[in-house]
């Protein structure tokens, strides 16, 4: 995720840029990229990041994974793909898929993502958007009579 929050950008009013995503964050994408070249790796790593996160593992069914990865391929196929792309990651010295190991439960038809320790706590930044000054509401009451702008701003933080 990149880009930036602009906040108090109403008809004038001062604006302060807040940076959504940092260097490191684009670098990282690019390494991403570049490390893991085929696009159902890429999904799988995605997947893993948003389901496993900071947990120790997740496990998840190769009939639901495979709707969560968009393929059109048949289960048969995907579970060949998938399978491949575990082996890899297995023969590595240190693992194909950076920050998870990807394993391949057999008996259960499970894809298994555990957590190499790599991402923790003090790898996650929360955006804090400082208050907003009052001014800046009734600017926006101005610029949108009858709306409702606390809900406006509220959707916005969201």
């Amino acid at each position: 995720i990149s880009g930036s929050a602009d906040v108090g950008a109403i008809h004038g009013a001062p604006s302060t840029v807040w940076p959504i995503a940092s260097l490191a964050d684009c670098q990282f994408g690019r390494l991403i990229d570049f490390r893991l070249r085929k696009s159902l790796e890429r999904r799988i790593y995605e997947l893993a990041r948003k389901y496993c996160g900071r947990q120790r593992e997740w496990r998840v069914s190769l009939g639901v994974l495979q709707k969560k990865c968009g393929s059109g391929s048949t289960l048969r196929e995907f579970r060949r793909l998938v399978a491949a792309i575990a082996d890899a990651d297995a023969d590595e010295k240190f693992g194909h898929m950076p920050d998870y190991e990807i394993r391949i439960d057999d008996e259960k038809d499970y894809l298994v993502a555990r957590s190499r320790g790599t991402v923790g706590p003090q790898y996650a930044q929360e955006l804090r958007i400082p208050a907003l000054n009052p001014d800046v509401y009734d600017m926006a009451r101005a610029a949108a009579p009858g709306w409702d702008v606390r809900m406006i701003e509220a959707e916005w933080r969201a």
